[in-house]
């Protein structure tokens, strides 16, 4: 079952928890490769709010995240997968027990339509000209592609303009984007238009794709 959260103002929701828990070994060296102590102190927020979110929706206390820079974010023990994106001040969790999981989220935005001609596919760039809304269409691809290089736990060198993600649906207006999940190397995805965030989720399991809860 899919848990999907939205947390805006993040920074301060993660200031104002009643508990926190120091950060593995790994993930403290991994926030110490952040440049500016802002990023830091994002990286250390959003990590102690997923803690709590695997608490609340998992009931996993004080849960202990690992992972090193070029590794998936894991559970040690436990057979739950795990995903976090943050844009401004909102965070984007997802967690899936049983099934790997990614999620990436965007700003609304005018694109750098450039990227479109390393990283996308011929059918990626269609759908994206042919839409009515591009900008959109611009963040769904590309939250996409992201969303499955976190769900499979690639880095940045894995080949995006390989992947097709193109949607074979008519979008919706706002909410979950599509009625039913694509399918694009093996894995499922489905996108949301929460306000001037594009959301888009990737998953092992072909099962439905919960609305964000909004906190």
């Amino acid at each position: 079952m899919k848990k999907l959260v939205l947390l805006r103002d993040f920074e301060h929701k993660a200031v104002t928890l009643s508990k926190r828990k120091p950060l593995s070994l790994e993930r403290e060296n991994r926030k110490k490769l952040l440049h500016s102590a802002e990023e830091q102190r994002r990286f250390e927020a959003s990590e102690q709010l997923l803690i709590n979110f695997l608490e609340t929706e998992f009931s996993l206390k004080n849960a202990e995240i690992c992972g090193k820079v070029s590794e998936k974010p894991y559970l040690p023990g436990q057979n739950i997968s795990f995903s976090k994106s943050y844009c401004d001040e909102t965070l984007c969790l997802a967690a899936e027990s049983g099934s790997k999981i990614g999620v990436d989220a965007e700003n609304l935005k005018q694109p750098d339509y450039a990227v479109a001609d390393v990283f996308f596919t011929e059918k990626e760039k269609a759908y994206i000209n042919d839409s009515e809304n591009k900008e959109l269409s611009f963040y769904v691809i590309w939250t996409r592609k992201e969303s499955y290089m976190k769900c499979v736990g690639e880095g940045m060198h894995f080949r995006f303009d390989f992947l097709d993600v193109t949607p074979q649906k008519k979008s919706n207006i706002s909410g979950k984007l599509f009625p039913e999940n694509d399918c694009a190397g093996g894995l499922y995805l489905n996108s949301y238009l929460l306000g001037d965030k594009v959301i888009s989720v990737c998953s092992e399991t072909n099962d439905d794709f919960p609305k964000f809860i909004e906190k």
